[in-house]
């Protein structure tokens, strides 16, 4: 969990070999994003085992980290993205 105010955070995605993208939308808080990552996953636009989502952690010092979900985070994520479908 990331302390509320320290950092935004955005979504990354890089489909096959293509270019990454950075969505536009930013991320107050680690919990948003959460539900950002879900909202994405139920799009459609996330190829499981092609594509590749990071999230990047905006600092308010003008520094940035880019980092990946875990596997148990992504499968939790999805599940919670495929309950959300039905």
């Amino acid at each position: 969990m990331r302390k509320a105010g320290k950092c935004t955070f955005r979504l990354l995605h890089i489909s096959g070999c293509i270019e990454p993208y950075l969505l536009p939308k930013m991320y107050p808080t680690w919990e948003e994003l959460e539900e950002g990552l879900v909202g994405f996953l139920r799009s459609g636009n996330y190829e499981r085992d092609e594509d590749g989502l990071f999230f990047l952690e905006l600092k308010k010092d003008g520094t940035a980290n880019i980092s990946s979900f875990s596997g148990g985070f992504m499968a939790e994520m999805q599940k919670r993205a495929d309950k959300e479908k039905s």
